[in-house]
């Protein structure tokens, strides 16, 4: 056995016996068919343990803040986020098996620090964000003009409200949309060697600032809950 093969028979290991742990079912497999996928979606990606650990530092997250994962499929990370101090931790899948599948995870989570979790089975790309949104974790379930969709309803949402949000994007393949928009500004991604005790290569976890349209760079500037630690980057 190579080397590659051990460290990913190691972090196969590692991931059931956390999912043991934390009571999690995450043992079903969904295809395109059993998802719906059509262009513009994925198939189920399964989610590692330390990328939300590296994704979202603690220093970020307050008692007023509020994720929303879109594309939560079984809710592992929507669990894993109920154990930072949120005010509210949101899941969003369009498909009905995987998110029964993620209510039943977040009934029998523990350790959870969040006021409130919530699983809603409803489609990213018409989904209204609640106002109180602060943060968004996407991991690639949807590309292409349903991309486009997505971040037209969270251009609406901080625009609507006068705020910025942030949002966590893993596996960035539309990484290029985020940066032709005017009102977005890539923030400092995690340090490579962190990304990498992931299992995952450079730059697959990026961070961008979302800005109301109205809103100067200046202004956001002087929100230091939005940028502490996570400067705009401008390369």
């Amino acid at each position: 056995m190579d080397s590659a093969s051990l460290v990913f028979r190691m972090q196969q290991s590692a991931a059931r016996l956390l999912d043991h742990r934390y009571y999690l079912d995450t043992t079903a497999t969904f295809g395109r068919d059993e998802y719906g996928c059509r262009d513009g979606e994925r198939s189920k990606e399964p989610s590692r343990w330390l990328t939300l650990t590296v994704a979202l530092p603690r220093r970020w997250v307050t008692c007023d803040d509020v994720l929303a994962e879109i594309g939560c499929g079984e809710g592992k990370i929507v669990v894993q986020a109920a154990r930072y101090p949120f005010k509210r931790v949101i899941g969003v899948e369009r498909f009905h098996q995987p998110a029964a599948i993620a209510r039943a995870n977040v009934t029998k989570a523990r350790h959870v620090r969040a006021k409130e979790t919530e699983i809603f089975t409803a489609d990213a790309t018409t989904w209204r964000p609640p106002d109180d949104l602060t943060i968004v974790y996407h991991c690639n379930s949807v590309k292409g003009e349903r991309f486009r969709a997505m971040l037209r309803q969270l251009k609406r949402l901080v625009d609507r409200r006068g705020q910025p949000l942030r949002i966590i994007y893993i596996n960035p393949v539309e990484h290029q949309i985020l940066l032709d928009d005017p009102q977005v500004s890539e923030l400092t991604p995690p340090p490579d060697f962190l990304v990498r005790l992931t299992g995952h290569p450079s730059r697959y976890i990026r961070r961008y600032l979302l800005s109301p349209r109205e809103q100067s760079r200046q202004t956001l500037r002087a929100i230091p809950r939005f940028t502490t630690g996570a400067e705009p980057d401008h390369r």
